[in-house]
């Protein structure tokens, strides 16, 4: 399981084969080592160095993220590292014609994951509007089949991403959430919050299963490296965007999960959850995340945690490995 843990005042003590919460003296709650896959410590959370050394002989990721939900650092478990993959990697970056055929892979799979969420809310909501963005969408796929430049294919993820945030306000139907364009860093309206903070959890969350494989998070390709960026997990969670932090997102606030009095502004205009609910809507998250996907179905969780394993065989073989099987163009 993934722990999230949010309360300022919390302390993670070690306890045998445990690991404690404490708040101001009390346990809180009692995690067994065998089950924790990764520790998510948002806010001024403090760790003992005993509960840190017991957490990475059994393996768990240590993730510690601003209040927002960005990362600060990340505490990986030593691990042996697969040099042949890490070489592998490094030399397939360098290379033009594999690096093009990966960014334009990650990004038709994004866009048929837009497609599909866009289809599916025009069909319940009866929106001209969604329609013909769906529509608008479609024309990308041409020129990105047949695209052979690296900028290009980003110019056409970047218009792409646009178009479809245009209407996704038109798929939040709860009357009392508005949403009317894409913000970050600040965020600037409960809509937004939710996106960035989820889309920062899931790229912490993927980072870790990269390095814990032994690729270097920072070689991407469809995102080039730059200082502190974690450019290959952001290439591979591309298409998990719409798929999964949209949909969820979506879920929450038109299910009215959140309340708008449930936010709070700050003083840079950036807008973020109280901590009550913080808590709540991280337990909602987990719940999502690991629930079997139809009929006996693999979770969400599941697919995030085999995307590794798949890109070090699509590494190895571009023309017969596919890294999202579940998601086809």
């Amino acid at each position: 399981m993934i722990v999230y843990i949010t309360d300022p005042r919390a302390v993670v003590t070690k306890a045998g084969r445990r690991v404690v919460v404490e708040v101001e003296g009390e346990d809180r709650a009692t995690f067994r080592l065998k089950d924790l896959r990764a520790l998510m410590l948002l806010g001024p959370v403090e760790v003992t160095t005993p509960a840190l050394v017991e957490l990475s002989r059994a393996g768990v990721e240590v993730a510690f993220l601003t209040s927002r939900g960005r990362l600060v650092c990340q505490l990986t478990p030593p691990s042996p590292k697969n040099v042949d993959l890490r070489l592998r990697q490094f030399h397939c970056h360098h290379d033009p014609e594999f690096t093009v055929e990966l960014a334009r892979l990650i990004v038709s799979r994004k866009l048929a994951a837009m497609l599909d969420q866009v289809q599916k809310a025009a069909h319940n909501r009866s929106s001209g509007r969604l329609l013909e963005i769906y529509r608008g969408l479609k024309e990308f796929r041409r020129p990105l089949a047949q695209s052979t430049d690296l900028a290009e294919i980003n110019g056409i993820e970047g218009a792409s991403a646009r178009l479809y945030f245009s209407g996704f306000g038109e798929m939040v139907t709860n009357p009392h959430f508005a949403f009317s364009g894409r913000t970050r860093r600040p965020p600037r309206d409960p809509v937004n919050s939710l996106l960035s903070l989820f889309y920062s959890l899931l790229t912490t969350e993927l980072n870790g299963y990269l390095d814990g494989v032994g690729f270097d998070p920072a070689i991407g390709f469809l995102h080039r490296p730059e200082f502190g960026r974690p450019s290959l997990a952001l290439d591979l969670m591309e298409p998990f965007r719409p798929a999964l932090v949209d949909r969820f997102v979506l879920r929450l606030v038109n299910l009215r999960q959140v309340r708008p009095e449930e936010f709070v502004r700050h003083p840079d205009g950036g807008v973020t959850l109280t901590r009550p609910a913080l808590r709540r809507v991280l337990s909602l998250w987990e719940e999502y995340q690991s629930r079997p996907l139809g009929q006996g179905g693999e979770s969400w969780q599941k697919r995030l945690e085999s995307v590794p394993r798949l890109f070090a065989r699509y590494l190895r073989n571009p023309s017969g490995e596919e890294i999202y099987p579940w998601l086809r163009s």
